[in-house]
């Protein structure tokens, strides 16, 4: 080789390796320019989805308080119209007046006083101002009660003076002095015999009971509430502390009335923070949560540092990479360390899909349910769910378009949407309309989910069930039959869709079996589905749900022979038994639709008392919740018709630890659970029997279910002993 050839060789290595240099500093400025654009879209769309979910999170906070406090108001109402009843009824019986405002107080104990103000010179007996007066001795022993009768002239009061003119309302919260609480009242006025204006009942509430509603309402450690009136600007209640407390004059000043929102607090004297505020639908009132910026951002931003550090060490091992040459024991290993890390991922995302199915099935006598999911891969798309409550078993089965984690994904937020709405609703087209219309938002993959739901009243056998393009359930009884079932379209898909409802009888013994397509659709090596026919034959020989769903993937396995699963499997199986209870005894009255046959009700309830041993107390609260529930069926379902051909029984035995009533009747299709609650602005001579309704059953019993059947209305009330 000549020295020029010498020469040359070297001098072109030299430009190799500056251009290679070049062209790894390029690849790794390119890289970190991707990497940088997307970790900082990243983080703002997060922080938007932070920012959104907490605001949906506080809202549904106001909403649930917003429930507490209209419930605490019916109840309030509801009592003082009971008060009242007794205070017209006793008249002529003023010592009783104190008695009557100390029931009140002992029987609600968020009600700390009550007080019957009579007009000057009612009784001239006892003065011209004569106030029974009963009051809790807050704070030292609130459970000791004070009764007085005060003489003070109480026409001088500013909220008496209101209530004389509205004649019903509630106060503003304000400091009461016997008591030593803040409180807010409710007043309602009531007339003599000759309808003269007589006096009024004022029945006081504690505020301060809304304090450990508004711990459990706080989504964040530094995060306070409080409860104001915005157009007069009044804070009523607040949980900030320290600092925080200089914040809720600014708060209040930005919250509209009778409107929700929100709003944001940027200071250099104090955190910056997020405001989400609603009105208290009953009253004037509204709430605001104070969240900070650091609460709502602080796991976002440890999350985006990490992606940072992970981001920059991803740049290093690049460099190396390029710099050293990619061999290919390094690219193998480095294979191989990724997909130990997916698989790590799928893993935990399993366990995480494995903990939201049911794994615990119900001990009961009257329904055996056992469900299971084979996942196709790591993590499925297939679900199921069940609850009970009020003696109906909801329940449902579902199969997510797609498979792996996006599909995991959208079964775990349909499953946590069903938890959510059954809680309230138990129609099952409302409870998918419900489903719908939220897994439509911001369904930018166009996912959809096939989804069965039905409710089983478990006392009468009746199936309420809607379809969302899912594959119809069978039922095993002493044949196999599918249920026939309207399609629908499955859920996710169009915003709005009305979902239709069916109803049919589920005979005792009987067995429902849900399942997905990924049953009927197993193949085997010569790619021959499974078939609906031979679910059939397996499932004609009914046996308990466990061994049914153990012996469908059984034959499943055996079919395939081995051949690789191409889908989710999922069985969900119910075996429901009416419970006839034939060993209890049972205790029962004929009645017609006279009204005044009532009055047998009570020895019904006496009969209960004396055969099953049960105190009086008891007897006689049955007593009451029994005449509201027959007097509604006379009024409303046969209109207070006195016909001999209207008929209605009432029956009641005991077993397995509580009393069960049923009321079957013939008259028109009437729930009584739908009824409004009463009027109680009303005196007790202008107010229909049975006018207390269902929300008065409901305060004495356990639970309250009604259905339709054989044209037969059967409402069946239980109270656990």
């Amino acid at each position: 080789m000549s020295k020029k050839t010498k020469n040359i060789v070297p001098e072109d290595g030299k430009k190799l390796n500056f251009f290679l240099r070049h062209l790894d500093l390029t690849i790794i400025i390119i890289t970190a320019c991707l990497l940088a654009f997307t970790n900082i879209s990243l983080y703002f769309f997060s922080k938007s989805q932070v920012k959104k979910s907490a605001k949906d999170i506080a809202l549904c906070k106001i909403d649930h308080i917003d429930s507490h406090i209209s419930d605490l108001m019916a109840r309030i109402k509801t009592t003082a119209g009971f008060a009242l009843e007794m205070v017209v009824d006793n008249f002529d019986f003023p010592e009783e007046m104190l008695d009557i405002t100390r029931k009140v107080v002992a029987n609600d104990s968020c009600i700390t006083g009550c007080a019957i103000a009579f007009r000057p010179d009612f009784y001239p007996k006892y003065g011209k101002f004569f106030e029974p007066y009963t009051y809790r001795k807050w704070p030292e022993n609130p459970d000791s009660l004070v009764s007085i009768v005060e003489h003070h002239d109480y026409t001088v009061n500013s909220n008496y003076k209101k209530s004389v003119e509205a004649g019903e309302m509630w106060s503003d919260p304000y400091y009461g002095k016997a008591s030593g609480l803040n409180i807010f009242s409710y007043s309602q006025t009531f007339n003599d015999d000759k309808g003269q204006y007589a006096g009024c009942i004022v029945t006081d509430v504690r505020l301060e009971w809304l304090n450990d509603i508004m711990e459990d309402a706080l989504p964040y450690p530094s995060a306070f509430c409080i409860i104001a009136d915005p157009s007069t600007k009044k804070v009523f209640i607040s949980s900030a502390k320290g600092d925080d407390r200089q914040l809720t004059d600014r708060i209040i000043r930005d919250i509209k009335p009778g409107e929700s929102g929100s709003f944001s607090i940027e200071s250099a004297f104090s955190p910056n923070r997020l405001v989400v505020y609603a009105p208290i639908t009953p009253t004037n009132w509204s709430m605001a949560i104070s969240i900070t910026n650091h609460d709502l951002l602080s796991n976002l931003h440890s999350t985006t540092w990490t992606l940072v550090l992970l981001n920059a060490l991803i740049l290093v091992l690049v460099g190396l990479i390029l710099n050293r040459g990619v061999k290919s024991a390094r690219r193998s290993r480095l294979a191989r360390e990724k997909s130990n890390i997916i698989r790590n991922e799928l893993r935990i995302a399993n366990k995480i899909q494995t903990h939201l199915l049911p794994k615990d099935f119900p001990a009961r006598d009257d329904v055996d349910i056992y469900g299971i999911v084979y996942p196709a891969k790591e993590v499925g798309g297939d679900l199921f769910d069940y609850r009970i409550r009020d003696e109906k078993l909801f329940f449902c089965v579902g199969d997510v378009s797609g498979k792996g984690t996006p599909a995991s994904l959208l079964m775990s937020v349909t499953i946590s949407y069903f938890r959510a709405i059954i809680s309230r609703e138990s129609r099952p087209a409302k409870i998918m309309e419900w489903i719908n219309s939220m897994a439509v938002r911001g369904n930018e993959e166009y996912m959809f989910v096939t989804l069965f739901i039905g409710v089983l009243d478990l006392p009468t056998g009746r199936l309420r069930y809607c379809n969302a393009g899912h594959d119809a359930p069978l039922i095993i009884d002493e044949k196999v039959v599918t249920l026939d079932v309207e399609p629908n379209l499955p859920i996710g898909v169009l915003e709005n869709f009305k979902y239709s409802e069916q109803q049919t009888a589920i005979p005792s013994s009987t067995t429902i079996l849900l399942y997905t397509d990924g049953v009927t659709e197993a193949v085997n090596a010569n790619n021959n589905l499974y078939g609906i026919d031979r679910l059939k034959r397996i499932c004609s020989n009914a046996s308990a749900p466990k061994e049914l769903v153990s012996k469908i993937k059984n034959d499943i396995e055996l079919f395939a022979n081995k051949t690789e699963q191409s889908d989710d499997i999922t069985m969900l199986a119910i075996r429901f038994t009416l419970n006839d209870d034939t060993d209890s005894e049972e205790i029962s009255v004929e009645m017609t639709s006279d009204i005044n046959q009532i009055t047998r009700l009570e020895g019904l309830c006496n009969s209960l008392r004396d055969k099953f041993s049960i105190e009086q107390q008891l007897a006689t609260r049955l007593n009451v919740a029994l005449e509201e529930a027959v007097s509604n069926v006379i009024l409303y379902g046969f209109n207070n018709n006195d016909n001999p051909k209207n008929r209605l029984s009432v029956s009641a035995r005991k077993s397995s630890g509580k009393i069960i009533i049923k009321i079957v009747d013939n008259a028109r299709a009437f729930d009584p659970t739908a009824k409004d609650d009463p009027d109680t602005t009303l005196d007790a001579d202008e107010r229909p029997i049975g006018g207390l309704g269902i929300y008065l059953i409901r305060q004495i019993m356990d639970t309250v279910n009604y259905e339709r059947i054989d044209n037969q209305n059967i409402l069946t009330i239980t109270k656990k002993l």
